[in-house]
C-alpha cells in the first residue's frame, strides 16, 4: 500500500515549485487512478517480458519475481460464482483478469474449461468432447446492447444442470484511490478517515509521484514538469531494468 495523502503532497511540493500550477484534489484523484492502473497495467507486460527472458538469463528470472510479488497482492482464490440466474449462467466477480473455473459440488472439484464462441457449437454437437458434470466448460457471453447488469462478467456453462457450486480464481483491479478532504476556510484539508489509499506496491511510491507529474503537466500545461517527470520515470525504470 502506498499512502495517497504522502504521494498527493509530493506531487504539490514539486509542482508548486516556482508557481507552476496548483493541482486540485479532484484532478490528483483523477491523475492517481490512472496512473495507478497504468502502473498496474504494466507489470503484466513486464512478466512476459521478464518470463521470455528469464531462461537466458538469471537477472531476467529475479525480475519477474518481483514483478510476481506486486501482481500477487491482487490474487484471489476460489471467489464465488453467482449462478443465481439459472440455465448455467454464471456472473464472475468483478476483475481484471479471470482465471482458473472450478465446479465443485462435493469435495472433488473439477477443473471448467475455457471455449471460444466460435468453437461452442462444433463442441456440443460432439459425442467425445459434449461436456458433462465431470468434465465441464464455459465461454464468455457476447455482449449485446440490451444487456446491462454484469454484461462483461458473465458466462454460459455446460452442462446447464451445474447452476450451484462454482469457483474462479482471479486478479482484481486495484480500488480507485480518493484523496478525501474537507473544506475548512476554503482550504481542502485531508480526512483520512474517507481517503483511499493506493493499493499498490510500496516501493512504487516515486513512480507514483513521477507519473502523477507527467500527467500534470498537461493539465498545468507546463513542458518543463512534463520533461522533469518524465526522465525521473525513465531513470526508474532503467534502475528497475537493470
Amino acid at each position: 500500500m502506498v499512502n495517497i495523502d504522502t504521494v498527493y503532497q509530493k506531487v504539490l511540493a514539486i509542482a508548486n515549485k516556482e508557481q507552476r500550477g496548483y493541482i486540485t484534489p479532484q484532478e490528483f484523484n483523477l491523475l492517481a487512478n490512472k496512473a495507478q492502473m497504468e502502473i498496474f497495467e504494466q507489470y503484466f507486460v513486464d512478466e512476459d517480458k521478464f518470463r521470455r527472458t528469464a531462461s537466458n538469463d538469471t537477472v531476467y528470472s529475479d525480475n519477474a519475481d518481483k514483478i510476481r510479488e506486486k501482481i500477487d497482492n491482487f490474487e484471489k482464490f476460489e471467489e464465488f460464482v453467482n449462478m443465481s440466474n439459472g440455465g448455467g449462467i454464471g456472473i464472475l466477480p468483478d476483475h481484471y483478469r479471470i482465471g482458473n473455473l472450478t465446479y465443485r459440488p462435493s469435495t472433488v472439484a473439477y477443473t471448467i474449461d475455457k471455449v471460444d464462441q466460435n468453437e461452442i457449437r462444433y463442441v456440443l454437437g460432439s459425442n467425445i468432447l459434449s461436456p458433462t458434470e465431470t468434465r465441464p466448460i464455459y465461454t464468455r457471453f457476447s455482449i449485446t446492447q440490451d444487456d446491462k447488469d454484469g454484461r462483461e462478467r458473465r458466462v454460459q456453462i455446460y452442462p446447464t444442470t451445474i447452476v450451484d457450486n462454482v469457483f474462479c480464481n482471479y486478479i482484481a483491479k486495484p480500488s480507485d484511490p480518493k484523496w478525501a478532504h474537507v473544506v475548512v476556510n476554503e482550504q481542502a484539508l485531508y480526512d483520512s478517515s474517507r481517503a483511499v489509499h493506493f493499493e499498490l506496491h510500496g516501493s512504487e511510491e516515486e513512480s507514483l509521484v513521477n507519473r502523477i507529474l507527467q500527467l500534470a503537466g498537461v493539465i498545468v500545461e507546463d513542458q518543463q514538469l512534463q520533461q522533469s517527470a518524465l526522465v525521473d520515470r525513465q531513470l526508474e525504470l532503467q534502475q528497475k531494468n537493470s
